[in-house]
């Protein structure tokens, strides 16, 4: 009866030993696909915006002129769906931040702005959720 079970283990695993490889292979052969999409967008900067910039008469509160910049428009950037335009003003004054489809004339105005002081005006073109890069110009009251 030993060598019965001795030659019947054996036997078990001789084929345990040829059968696990294939099994593996049956697992691990199958093939499988996909699809991957890449994109890449260039967004340039928008290029040199058209308007004026006033600087304020008096500070905050006080009669207009408050400062600002009207805007007439600006070079539209190729691939962009929106545009954020940013009115930096000196310290301790708030900032006016706008979206837009497309370069367009408006008015940034800020709620509170100080007499005298450095402004920055920039513009960065949108595509998605992509931005691209920055033109920006300074004003000095």
């Amino acid at each position: 009866m030993r060598f019965t079970r001795r030659v019947l283990a054996a036997v078990v695993l001789v084929l345990v030993a040829y059968g696990a490889p294939s099994a593996a292979w049956a697992a691990f052969g199958a093939k499988a696909s996909g699809s991957l999409r890449v994109s890449t967008l260039t967004l340039k900067a928008s290029a040199d915006a058209y308007g004026t910039f006033t600087c304020p008469s008096n500070a905050n509160n006080a009669p207009l002129p408050r400062g600002g910049v009207s805007l007439t428009g600006w070079e539209p950037v190729a691939g962009a769906d929106s545009y954020t335009l940013v009115l930096d003003p000196p310290p301790n004054a708030s900032n006016v931040v706008r979206t837009v489809t497309s370069p367009s004339r408006l008015t940034m105005t800020p709620t509170t702005t100080p007499k005298s002081g450095t402004w920055k005006l920039s513009i960065v073109a949108n595509a998605g959720t992509w931005t691209g890069a920055e033109w920006s110009q300074t004003f000095t009251c």
